[in-house]
């Protein structure tokens, strides 16, 4: 037993843990007011114009003004969605889908591997938004339908 010295905490630290869980949540909660978090404080945030909703499309696969920028043509409005993943059900239905008269510029297409399915039927799904007048369409799926874009 150890007489006269001051019993210390984990890291050597004098203060207790309640004591430093208080403190390190009494800073976050000066720094947070302070400096909230929002979009509005982060430089060079995208603002889209309106909504954003997950949409199931089906149209025309396109190539876009540059090099690695695909397109959907001849496109459906979109319908909401819950599931940014399809089911056979929803490919079957949307197979025999007319194609629209709309037009969405495409993001985030990489690991879909488009470029084969140029003028092939396809749906895509993905999350919808308009941006610098343009309707986008960040995809979560993408579906061949058929070889081509006859009606």
């Amino acid at each position: 037993m150890m007489i006269g010295r001051k019993r210390r905490c984990l890291f050597g630290s004098p203060f207790s843990l309640r004591t430093r869980i208080a403190v390190v949540f009494f800073l976050s909660a000066a720094a947070l007011a302070i400096f909230p978090l929002s979009a509005p404080v982060i430089a060079g945030a995208v603002q889209v114009d309106g909504d954003v909703d997950l949409v199931t499309v089906v149209g025309c696969v396109g190539k876009g003004e540059s090099a690695d920028s695909w397109i959907i043509e001849r496109a459906t409005e979109g319908r909401r969605t819950p599931e940014g993943y399809t089911s056979q059900d929803e490919l079957d239905s949307a197979a025999a889908e007319p194609l629209g008269d709309r037009e969405f510029h495409l993001v985030g297409t990489n690991e879909f591997n488009i470029e084969p399915h140029v003028s092939h039927k396809v749906q895509v799904k993905g999350l919808r938004y308009m941006l610098e007048n343009e309707w986008r369409l960040n995809l979560t799926s993408f579906q061949h339908l058929a070889p081509n874009c006859d009606d």
